[in-house]
């Protein structure tokens, strides 16, 4: 019989967990802020070889948990959007800008 090939486990991190609760906008921005730290310290070439591709399989795992949250407040977005749509709640209207001269909405 043939081995099944199975993915490795997920190393602990925000990835494990799902993206929904109260905590989601702040885990969003801890991950955006820890990205940050290691794109800063990988621009500034000052860290070896292995600890370089360290930071960047973490920097990946970031990105991929962070696109995922992004993804799915946007579904829940379109998913409000249209509820309120199809309740009558909303209508598309045109913004009213404040005019630069008067300082009033055009």
């Amino acid at each position: 019989m043939a081995a099944r090939a199975t993915s490795p486990p997920a190393p602990p991190s925000a990835e494990s967990s799902p993206p929904d609760g109260p905590l989601t906008e702040a885990r969003f921005e801890v991950l955006v802020a820890e990205l940050d730290a290691i794109v800063t310290r990988l621009e500034r070439g000052e860290v070896p070889l292995d600890a370089a591709l360290e930071a960047f399989e973490r920097g990946m795992v970031l990105a991929r948990n962070a696109g995922g949250l992004l993804d799915h407040a946007e579904a829940r977005l379109a998913i409000l959007s249209e509820d309120a749509r199809t309740r009558g709640g909303t209508r598309e209207t045109p913004m009213a800008f404040p005019s630069r001269d008067s300082g009033e909405s055009e």
